[in-house]
């Protein structure tokens, strides 16, 4: 049966060289942490699932893939890292990995100036890193108490260094500054089995190295601090997820607005002539003439945006509402009005063009202000088309 050594680690050094760079370690993962996620049911009903590594799930063949890992900035959106196309990367991992407690460590160099002036900030506020790694799974197994253990395949990347609370598992995946004595004597695991022919040693203190001194930022923590900080956790991992969905949706509404753009922009390059328009106005006008005689102006709610053959369908359908125009083609609805204004359409014109109303205070009567306004731009274009 094949081995895996998880080196140790006597101590866990770091150092920030004379040129800028960190070395430390990242915890890549911790057994039993439990990591909340929020995913759509097939109703669309957002649903919560909690989901925990074992040791089996941690500490299995998928530590083969940390070894040069990529550091970054965030997680890509596309969550792979694609040759740094993103712009994110700042470090990588080196190649010794240990076991402390439950966790998986990995030594690290960070060498890119943003990451290293947030590590300079956050220690100097006494604060650590975090960091959050991003792996795809082997395998999603549910237990009866409705949580999923996961099964670890591969790593892709570490996030690093994160701001207190972002990481995912929050203060329990870290960039790592102790001095102490981690992990003892190497440690081998059994690929498939939990047996193991060492223990680890339990190391409960977080020293880090402010202005060359070692300062203790964490020593055994009460069980209702741990309790309150799983709590935020819990909460964060909500708030973040939800962040993720609302990135998704602006990516769909870009990707829409993308392609109203596109068809935005295909439609400037066939522009309109003003002799075009000119065409396109004097149609709807004519339109207009021809069935404002036949019904009546007082029924009909005048649009100009209407084409010629919805001004003509508007007007069927005041005559005989019956008639059914869904997906008729302009040349039906032209070839049927021509039939039914035919029907005494003439007569009906004529009552129309001396149509006139009769004021209460006795004052002569009027001719339809409908009628005037049309025939009045009518004349209009033609002098100006004879000019």
């Amino acid at each position: 049966m094949d081995l895996l050594r998880l080196d140790k680690y006597s101590p866990l050094p770091w150092e920030k060289k004379a040129d800028g760079r960190y070395w430390m370690h990242v915890t890549l993962g911790q057994k039993d942490i439990p990591l909340t996620y929020l995913f759509p049911d097939k109703s669309g009903i957002t649903q919560k699932r909690v989901e925990v590594v074992t040791e089996e799930g941690l500490f299995n063949d998928s530590v083969k893939s940390v070894a040069g890992l990529p550091i970054l900035l965030a997680h890509p959106k596309s969550r792979r890292f694609n040759l740094n196309r993103d712009g994110l990367k700042v470090g990588h991992l080196l190649g010794t990995i240990g076991r402390e407690d439950g966790k998986l460590i990995a030594e690290a160099i960070i060498d890119d100036y943003r990451a290293v002036e947030i590590i300079d900030r956050l220690l100097a506020e006494g604060k650590t890193p975090e960091a959050s790694s991003g792996y795809f799974l082997k395998e999603l197994r549910e237990r009866e108490d409705g949580i999923f253990e996961q099964i670890r395949e591969e790593y892709n990347h570490v996030a690093a260094p994160l701001l207190p609370g972002q990481g995912r598992g929050g203060q329990n995946l870290t960039l790592r500054f102790d001095t102490g004595d981690a992990v003892v004597e190497p440690l081998y695991f059994l690929f498939n089995n939990d047996s193991e022919k060492k223990e680890e040693r339990n190391v409960s203190d977080l020293i880090v190295k402010i202005d060359e001194k070692d300062q203790r930022i964490l020593k055994d923590v009460a069980d209702d601090v741990k309790d309150a900080i799983t709590a935020l956790q819990s909460r964060i991992d909500t708030l973040t997820k939800d962040l993720e969905g609302a990135e998704g949706k602006i990516g769909e509404l870009e990707k829409e607005n993308d392609t109203l753009q596109g068809r935005l922009d295909a439609a400037d390059t066939t522009t309109n002539t003003d002799e075009d328009i000119e065409t396109q106005v004097q149609a709807r006008f004519d339109a207009w003439n021809e069935v404002i005689p036949v019904v009546g102006s007082d029924k009909l709610e005048i649009d100009s945006k209407l084409t010629p053959s919805q001004i003509k369908a508007a007007a069927i359908a005041l005559i005989d509402p019956k008639l059914n125009l869904d997906d008729k083609s302009d040349s039906y609805i032209d070839g049927l009005w021509e039939g039914i204004k035919d029907r005494g359409s003439q007569r009906k014109t004529d009552r129309f063009l001396t149509q006139t109303k009769q004021r209460t205070d006795g004052v002569s009567t009027i001719r339809s202000k409908v009628v005037a306004n049309y025939e009045g731009a009518y004349r209009r274009s033609r002098r100006n088309a004879s000019n």
